[in-house]
């Protein structure tokens, strides 16, 4: 009969974490302990019977069609560097072992990659046989069954809370010149939500304040955790592009993507079919500057705000404490009355002041109670050239705006439904909205305010005509031939913020004049695909772009981080608006820079920040101190 009392095994235990990695039946079987090296495919597939790291200064590289298995809820902690780069033919798998129980009540799935460099403990969980014998014989009979591993298990535990702003560990540990890469890699059943805080973040990887990830050309499916389905990602600002997120769940908010406090680059990548019990059925930004470019959102749903996006900033109180709320208990559920007065002492202007870049995405289809695409909350950020339509709201069809200053431009907002008046735009708070050269359905009518306030509708240069899309009912949002959008776009592009190419890769202004809408119309005869030196050009140009400042609006500390740098030294400068100078520095830099500044003490306003290289202007912008 088999022993079911206390298992210690602390001489197995004490060999497998020496020694984590074994050959069994053409599988090779890595056990919990440190890892490093290389995983090669010949060696594949790699199955993970515990809780593993990457220490700090170590590496792990995984190459092309590896697969990785997990036997649990295992994870891989990653305080050193990992690169699990595929590639297109062959690309690098994460998954369970057994993909047949996904469907069943009791899955558990297995517990993502950590990108976190703060200290962790091993610690050891012994199973214990039941008192109760109706307990006794139900665990007998899953021991039996093979559904219960009755083996101790190795568990990593974070030492500090998974607090924001962390001054527990030195900000020197969480920046390093190399960084981590994940490319061509296919992540699913991956699950955060039986884990401990901060564990139910971000059910396949988790990012806190780890610099230089570059995460591209990914698949992400059938993930979910509490917040953050695939990916959440704390104080840092990672590269995430051409990425797919497919089917991915958040039991609270970002059925996708998490951001709190981060500048995250977003490009090229599609969400669709992603769901999250309060908002962002596909991302959630808080606090956070994100750049937002050329994604395709479809079929995301949230059951509160944002149905795709949802972005907020919290109250000036929150700098107060650094105390940090989820998400679920940040808006709508306290009371209105007290938020109005609170609220108002922290109107966000969008004059010069820009908290994020949505650009050139197509965000159509996707649903929630309030605003069917975006949810915005107590921020500002530019919307420029975005095509918003056939997304379903109770109030706010494509955009809801609480207390919210957007500056929307060359946009189309058209054919959203579900909310009473059918509105494409709903505000509530007396805050300012910005919308130019847009086509909205029903032009100023269709947008529509909550009857205690006044805001300001700054209303100029808009259509409201039928767009014409080639076949919106096969999601081709692509501008049809006899399209009014076609040429009706700003005609002074020095003004915003535009890219060279559209979201399908083509010119962005064709024939002179930008059209509205994520895509430009070209005629067939005419579309020609990008020369080598003008995609080497588009790169060179949008690698100088990426300058990421955040959080902004600050209580004095801010990021400021630089992607593919190409200079030795950059120097940051700080001014007041009057041209005194507040601060300047020089740091050496290599292709990646992520330095901190602190302007705590200064006069609350806003200050121009300038880096340069010396004999060049690499960026120019301007940072709110509260």
């Amino acid at each position: 009969m088999k022993n079911f009392q206390k298992i210690p095994l602390l001489s197995s235990l004490l060999s497998m974490f020496l020694c984590p990695m074994h050959m069994v039946h053409s599988q090779t079987v890595i056990n919990a302990g440190e890892i490093n090296g290389t995983w090669t495919k010949d060696q594949s597939p790699y199955l993970i019977k515990g809780d593993v790291n990457i220490p700090a200064g170590d590496s792990l590289v995984i190459m092309p069609g590896v697969k990785v298995t997990f036997g649990g809820l295992y994870r891989i902690n990653v305080q050193g560097y990992l690169k699990a780069a595929g590639n297109k033919n062959d690309s690098i798998f994460f998954t369970i072992a057994d993909t047949s129980i996904y469907r069943k009540k009791d899955f558990t799935g297995w517990g993502g990659i950590r990108f976190d460099r703060r200290s962790v403990t091993w610690d050891t969980l012994v199973t214990k046989m039941p008192k109760n014998d109706e307990a006794r014989k139900i665990y007998r009979q899953r021991v039996e069954n093979g559904n219960l591993d009755t083996m101790p298990r190795i568990i990593l535990k974070l030492q500090p809370e998974d607090l924001v702003h962390d001054t527990i560990v030195s900000d020197s540990l969480f920046h390093a010149v190399k960084g981590s890469k994940i490319e061509y890699c296919r992540f699913e059943y991956a699950s955060a939500i039986n884990n401990r805080k901060p564990y139910v973040f971000g059910g396949a990887i988790y990012i806190y304040r780890y610099s230089n990830l570059i995460i591209s050309n990914c698949k992400f499916s059938n993930n979910r955790a509490y917040a953050g389905g695939a990916i959440y990602c704390k104080e840092a600002a990672p590269v995430i592009n051409n990425n797919l997120f497919h089917s991915n769940r958040a039991e609270s908010s970002g059925g996708a993507m998490v951001f709190i406090h981060s500048g995250a680059f977003i490009s090229g990548n599609t969400a669709k079919s992603n769901t999250s019990g309060h908002n962002g059925g596909a991302v959630l930004f808080y606090e956070s500057s994100p750049y937002l470019l050329n994604n395709t959102f479809f079929n995301n749903s949230a059951e509160n705000s944002g149905g795709a996006i949802y972005c907020e900033n919290e109250l000036k109180q929150f700098f107060a404490t650094g105390e940090y709320r989820l998400a679920k208990n940040s808006k709508y559920l306290r009371e209105q009355f007290t938020e109005r007065i609170a609220v108002n002492s922290l109107v966000n202007s969008n004059k010069g002041n820009s908290l994020g870049k949505i650009i050139n995405n197509v965000i159509c289809n996707n649903k929630a109670s309030y605003g069917g695409a975006l949810g915005l909350s107590s921020t500002a950020p530019d919307l420029v050239n975005n095509t918003i339509s056939n997304n379903r709201a109770g109030e706010g069809s494509g955009i809801y705006s609480y207390f919210s200053s957007p500056s929307v431009t060359n946009s189309i907002i058209y054919g959203n439904s579900g909310s009473k008046n059918n509105e494409q735009v709903y505000l509530y708070g007396n805050t300012p909205i910005y919308l130019n050269y847009c086509n909205i359905e029903s032009g100023k009518s269709g947008i529509a305010a909550d009857t205690a306030f006044h805001p300001v509708i700054n209303y100029s240069d808009n259509i409201a005509i039928n767009p014409i899309y080639k076949n919106a009912d096969s999601y081709d949002y692509s501008l049809g031939e006899k399209s009014g959008c076609i040429d009706a776009g700003t005609p002074n592009t020095s003004e915003i913020s535009i890219l060279l190419s559209d979201i399908r890769g083509n010119i962005r202004i064709f024939n002179n004049q930008i059209d509205i809408g994520a895509m430009e119309y070209i005629p067939a005869v005419q579309v020609k695909k990008k020369s080598t030196d003008e995609k080497l050009q588009d790169m060179d140009i949008l690698k100088e772009s990426i300058v990421l400042v955040y959080p902004n609006p600050t209580n004095g500390l801010f990021n400021i981080t630089l992607h593919n740098n190409k200079y030795k030294t950059i120097g940051i400068s700080i001014y007041a608006q009057n041209g005194q100078s507040v601060l300047h520095k020089e740091y050496p830099a290599g292709e990646w820079l992520e330095q901190q500044v602190d302007i705590s003490g200064k006069s609350p306003g806003i200050y121009i920040i300038c880096i340069d290289s010396g004999s060049n202007i690499i960026y120019r912008g301007e940072i709110v101190l509260q």
